[in-house]
């Protein structure tokens, strides 16, 4: 008892589950089950621990394991079960009195309930609400389309609130993609390996920058305190010379004051800068085996610039298991997706030489989805190589304007319903990797027409300056925020408008863009007014160099 005051004093709840330990308000997690035993035994720990704290319960059951099983499983491992369930402590029922009690799934519905149980839990005095759910039921891909986006809402939802959130999920029932969808939702799953329970741990964009958000804050509140504060706190002057540490700095880095800015925990900061900017700085250092982010802000005040760091190794470990699970995820799709297409093109060829016309059509539009999916395949492959280092150049000498019209054409061909204009100046020969380029000239031109469903033009550029090739692709459609517009070639990010249709895709096409860029020495860019459309750019070298 005593542990469990001291962890709900820092804000944490004891999980009841030995491998995972004691979690924070607004958590949601899963569980990959097999066998009844499985489900239970983690349910009955998870539920037994929020009983003993003072915590609300609801257990929503599936036909794999029953209300009546559930009850009766509690009253084994808690003697006094039946008092939690006389006073309301708990609530235990089937599936179709909670997802399906008006017929049909009915995502807002059901969270809104969820938000009702929280508050009336709290009204009768409890410190919060831990729930399970378990999708056993859903036999389709609808539904389990319109679950997966349920369950990416609860993250969005639960974050004000004092919630617990365990989600299990039939392991026999989840292919490859559902498995994806699963663990993109959750910050972390539960699976057994050899008759042990491990963890899965994935943290979605959201609740990373959220997470991000909040180191921010922390870090912003504690520079009020400097010398208690655990984090590495440091003060440069206008010169450049270090004139505070904080111990915990100095703890970290004892030869930080001998080394002054030349430490590497300072090492190219600016201050002169950073004045004539008035503008802070994050970024990211690696020193040894630990990473810090470092929030850098010029105080005019003082005429000093203060370095607030924290230590992220951990959220770095995080996000590279993510990244390792996505590789061999993407990798293990790869081959039977490609099976896919190929049975359905001889299979089509098939229907078309027996006249059955109408079937050949349905897999040719099979055949399109197929080309999709392989399409989002190839990106989580090459964000997986440019995380690992192995994206792979072949460079040579090709005429840049052949490949421009050759990509132009092919883009035209699927996308009829725009005019792609070409304004191209002399052919020019480059140095680079053709396919890569044209790669980037494919996602700016599908980007044109995804974002100017409204207009039917886009302007392909080229010109050569200063020893430079630069292309430029213009719409004429939604345009982008100017607060936008520096996000939009980090991973995963996407544009949503007002009005205008959900995008389609992954938001990795311009990170992916911008690294190819990169790594042929050259610079990526958009111009754009919201309303007005947008000019995407990018520049490389004429001469021969080498990706870095």
């Amino acid at each position: 008892m005593k542990k469990a005051a001291k962890t709900a004093k820092q804000g944490l709840r004891d999980s009841g589950l030995k491998i995972v330990g004691d979690l924070p308000w607004g958590t949601h997690f899963c569980q990959f089950y097999q066998t009844k035993k499985d489900l239970s035994d983690i349910l009955v720990r998870y539920f037994k621990a929020g009983l003993e704290n003072n915590e609300f319960c609801v257990w929503v059951t599936s036909e794999f394991l029953t209300d009546q099983e559930a009850k009766a499983a509690m009253k084994k491992a808690i003697p006094n079960f039946a008092k939690y369930l006389k006073k309301g402590q708990i609530e235990i029922f089937p599936y179709t009195n909670w997802y399906l009690k008006s017929g049909k799934f009915e995502m807002k519905r059901v969270l809104k309930k969820w938000v009702g149980k929280h508050n009336e839990g709290k009204a009768r005095g409890f410190d919060g609400m831990r729930v399970s759910g378990n999708p056993f039921w859903i036999d389709n891909k609808k539904d389990w389309d319109d679950f997966a986006s349920y369950e990416a809402q609860i993250n969005n939802v639960i974050g004000p609130y004092k919630l617990l959130v365990l989600c299990t999920y039939f392991l026999d029932k989840c292919g490859a993609g559902e498995i994806i969808d699963v663990v993109t939702n959750h910050q972390f799953a539960l699976i057994k390996r050899s008759g042990s329970w491990e963890i899965i741990e994935s943290a979605g964009q959201k609740q990373a920058k959220e997470a991000l958000r909040r180191v921010e804050k922390e870090i912003v509140h504690l520079a009020s305190f400097p010398r208690l504060n655990i984090n590495p706190i440091a003060e440069m002057d206008m010169q450049g010379n270090v004139t505070y540490v904080n111990p915990a700095l100095l703890k970290l880095f004892p030869d930080i004051l001998d080394k002054n800015s030349q430490h590497p925990f300072l090492l190219g900061i600016k201050p002169q800068r950073m004045k004539k900017t008035n503008r802070s700085s994050i970024r990211e250092v690696n020193l040894g085996d630990r990473w810090y982010r470092e929030s850098i802000h010029y105080v005019a005040e003082i005429g000093s610039v203060r370095v607030y760091g924290v230590d992220i190794t951990e959220l770095k470990r995080l996000e590279q298991q993510k990244d390792h699970f996505l590789g061999v995820a993407t990798h293990e799709l790869k081959t039977p997706v490609t099976s896919i297409k190929a049975y359905a093109q001889v299979l089509q060829q098939v229907f078309y030489d027996q006249g059955d016309i109408k079937s050949a059509e349905m897999l040719g539009k099979m055949e399109g989805q197929v080309n999709r999916l392989i399409s989002l395949i190839k990106e989580l492959l090459d964000i997986t190589r440019i995380q690992t280092g192995k994206l792979q150049f072949n460079k040579d000498y090709f005429d840049f304007n052949e490949m421009v019209d050759e990509t132009v054409e092919e883009v035209q061909r699927i996308s009829p319903a725009h005019e792609m204009v070409k304004e191209l100046a002399r052919t020019t020969v480059v140095y680079g990797d053709r396919e890569r380029i044209g790669q980037v000239l494919t996602n700016f031109l599908t980007n044109a027409v995804k974002y100017s469903q409204r207009k039917n033009q886009v302007k392909v550029m080229t010109n050569g300056k200063n020893g430079q090739i630069v292309l430029s692709v213009q719409d004429f459609g939604i345009g982008i925020p100017k607060e936008k517009q520096q996000k939009i070639f980090k991973r995963f990010y996407q544009i949503e408008t007002l009005g205008e249709r959900t995008p389609t895709g992954l938001g990795l096409g311009l990170y992916i863009s911008s690294e190819i860029i990169k790594r042929h020495e050259g610079k990526i860019w958009v111009e754009s007014e919201t309303g007005k459309g947008s000019v995407f750019s990018f520049s490389i070298p004429l001469g021969k160099g080498e990706a870095k």
